[in-house]
């Protein structure tokens, strides 16, 4: 298959599951698309969920399913990439299409997916990807989507909107 962005597919598939939470934003201002984070043990998901649950809504049955799989016997073969999307549309969806090995490390391409008329509210989602640690080693990891801090609109100083 020829890719137009050869660069950006370059590296082997490697094996995942993903786990994706609707999460919608306590405020006007919690728009973003956030830079992926790798997880090693249970301390530093923990340290992930509590900085989460700063700016937006967790369903507590979803939580607690998450502290039950993501426990210390998950860490001792695999790690989580972890990470927040926002979207302007409750109704868009939010899959991880591919999970790359490259030279670097680690990429994730998630894939947002809109129907053609969509709803107004803005909706985050956050996602939890599963890989072996043999996979990821001491790599770095990223996705195909830039980080966003989202952009001010005119006249609403306060209220920020994903650029997605």
């Amino acid at each position: 298959m020829k890719y137009r962005f050869k660069k950006l597919y370059s590296g082997e598939p490697i094996d995942y599951r993903i786990r994706v939470i609707p999460t919608r934003p306590l405020g006007a201002g919690v728009g973003v698309t956030s830079a992926p984070v790798l997880i090693k043990s249970v301390e530093q998901f923990r340290s992930f969920v509590d900085g989460a649950h700063y700016g937006w809504q967790w369903d507590q049955a979803r939580l607690d399913d998450l502290f039950k799989k993501y426990n210390a016997s998950f860490f001792e073969t695999r790690v989580l990439v972890a990470g927040v999307v926002s979207a302007s549309s409750g109704s868009t969806r939010v899959t991880v299409s591919d999970v790359i090995k490259t030279e670097t490390g680690v990429r994730l391409f998630l894939r947002l997916e809109s129907p053609e008329i969509g709803t107004a509210d803005m909706m985050s989602w956050h996602y939890f990807v599963e890989l072996l640690a043999e996979d990821v080693g001491d790599g770095d990891v990223s996705t195909n989507l830039p980080v966003s801090k989202g952009r001010s609109r005119r006249g609403f100083p306060d209220v920020i909107i994903a650029d997605r």
